[in-house]
């Protein structure tokens, strides 16, 4: 079951990247004109540092790889760490929506357990693999999942058979 690492999308990454930068520059320029001391400067700031924080974490998960192993998952890069299966405790999978329609948008799993959290969205390469895993272990840890986590599980195809076990993937 060991993986190579899983990768984010490069598409995905790059306009990430120029979200970010474009936004910290319309947000950050503005300050070498705007009068110190201003109401402005602490909006546009703030703003500015919601963009660079953006960035970072973009660039967190550019230099990261996604590791799945049969004990459980690893991210390796710069902030390394790991999740047994055997001690997940939480597993939630939401859907957010781009627009009116429920066509356009990505999915977000979250994993809980062991003193570890991790997150990871639809644009990983494998993330149908990751959430597989992680819901044959949610099923052996006997996880209660919530009715919105099994409506998206269903969404993405994983059929959940009457006694809660889910009929293929597996």
């Amino acid at each position: 079951m060991d993986t190579p690492p899983y990768r984010y999308e490069t598409k995905t990454l790059i306009a990430d990247y120029l979200r970010s930068g474009v936004g910290a520059l319309l947000c950050l320029a503005p300050l070498l004109v705007v009068e110190s001391g201003s109401v402005m400067v602490y909006i546009l700031g703030a703003l500015g540092a919601v963009f660079l924080a953006f960035g970072g974490r973009t660039w967190l998960r550019h230099r990261s790889g996604v590791a799945l192993t049969a004990q459980g998952l690893q991210i390796h890069g710069p902030w390394p760490r790991s999740l047994a299966w055997r001690d997940l405790a939480v597993m939630k999978l939401a859907y957010f929506s781009t627009g009116r329609t429920k066509a356009k948008g990505w999915m977000e799993l979250k994993l809980r357990g062991g003193g570890a959290s991790m997150s990871f969205d639809s644009s990983l390469d494998g993330f149908d693999a990751v959430v597989a895993a992680a819901l044959h272990a949610a099923r052996a840890n006997d996880l209660a999942l919530s009715e919105v986590t099994r409506a998206n599980l269903d969404a993405l195809g994983f059929a959940m058979a009457p006694g809660g076990m889910p009929d293929d993937h597996l």
